[in-house]
């Protein structure tokens, strides 16, 4: 049994996300110039990101739609006027069952336009509560099909509640419109392919980015809701994809504040300290593709990187290619046995029968 330090060292470890900038060496002669960029989040644009004081005007328009992708416990802790409540399984495959998450099918995405009462006149406005990353996970979807009358809230609900504008508890429930139909152009630039995905590991000039929380990228144990757990669940193995940088989705949104995509000066200083640049192919992957179509969307939308491809199977499809084909590999960060000192570490120090416990 460890002392209380390690617990501190493990519990702390699972919610740090930053990276200290390298300093520079004392012996420089001489010191480039960093170009100041203001730090101002008004200036992020992008077609498909709709500011919230935009947005309220918007909601008023008879032809809007606004959807918020929650669960339905906080749809019904106060929503935006208008809004329709969806979750991911309502724009997840229905047939591929195997890997949790994946996209629907073009048939599938007609019907939940179609859900949601969808006129060929209709307008889409997306948020969440979370930083935008289940809103740009359905925008992803729309991307991949084809599909571009909508627009994500920047911020969603939090940006909104700290504008002071209200919060509405009505249900709103969709009349179905079958008469829709979306005429599906698969964009397949915006998706990689396992295979893809496997021959960036070795690819110099592709960069795999891992969007997880930190103890997800290095295979260690956690605690969630009570629960030990050795790896996240739908996943068939811990650890990462090779070669992969550790990014952390959330570094890309406010979430300390109101939610909202970070600055351009910020953006730019999180990602080049991670070396990914314009002139590289980007792969990005989380557990089930949703953290990292955020990724995407801020990559691709909002400061116009050109190739950048979202693998939807990600480590749940990744982690199950492994178990059964040699030529999928996992990066081990934590070994085996460091794995195994922290498990029972915690179990020894948080659980009795399987209960949390307070430590005295």
């Amino acid at each position: 049994m460890k002392n209380s330090t390690f617990i501190f060292f493990v519990c702390s470890s699972l919610f740090s996300c930053g990276t200290d900038p390298d300093p520079i060496a004392e012996s420089d002669p001489v010191v480039q110039p960093i170009p100041v960029l203001a730090c101002d989040k008004d200036e992020i644009s992008s077609p498909q990101l709709i500011s919230i004081q935009a947005a309220k005007s918007k909601i008023e328009e008879p032809n809007t739609i606004v959807v918020e992708i929650s669960p339905k416990q906080s749809y019904d802790a106060g929503h935006l006027p208008k809004a329709i409540q969806v979750w991911r399984p309502d724009f997840g495959s229905q047939a591929n069952q195997s890997i949790a998450g994946m996209r629907c099918s073009a048939e599938e995405l007609t019907l939940f336009l179609q859900n949601l009462g969808l006129t060929e006149d209709s307008h889409l406005l997306l948020y969440d509560h979370k930083g935008g990353c289940d809103a740009m996970r359905l925008a992803w979807v729309f991307d991949y099909y084809g599909f571009q009358k909508y627009q994500v809230i920047n911020g969603g609900k939090q940006a909104w509640k700290d504008q002071g504008f209200p919060l509405d508890d009505k249900v709103y429930t969709p009349i179905p419109n079958r008469n829709f139909v979306h005429q599906s152009v698969i964009n397949d630039s915006i998706l990689a392919t396992k295979e893809e995905v496997l021959a960036a590991v070795l690819d110099t000039q592709t960069i795999i980015i891992d969007t997880r929380e930190e103890y997800e990228y290095k295979g260690q144990c956690f605690i969630s809701k009570g629960n030990l757990h050795k790896f996240k669940k739908g996943a068939f193995a811990r650890g990462a994809i090779p070669s992969a940088v550790h990014l952390n989705w959330s570094i890309l949104s406010d979430l300390a504040n109101d939610h909202r995509v970070k600055c351009k000066k910020d953006l730019v200083y999180d990602l080049a300290q991670r070396g990914i640049t314009k002139d590289k192919k980007i792969i990005v992957y989380c557990q089930s593709g949703s953290r990292s179509a955020h990724t995407t969307f801020v990559l691709r939308k909002i400061l116009g990187y050109m190739d950048v491809k979202n693998y939807d199977g990600s480590w749940i499809e990744w982690s199950q290619l492994a178990q059964t084909q040699h030529e999928y590999p996992i990066l081990q960060l934590t070994s085996k046995e460091e794995f195994e000192d922290r498990y029972a570490d915690l179990v020894s120090a948080f659980f009795i029968g399987g209960t949390v416990r307070r430590n005295k």
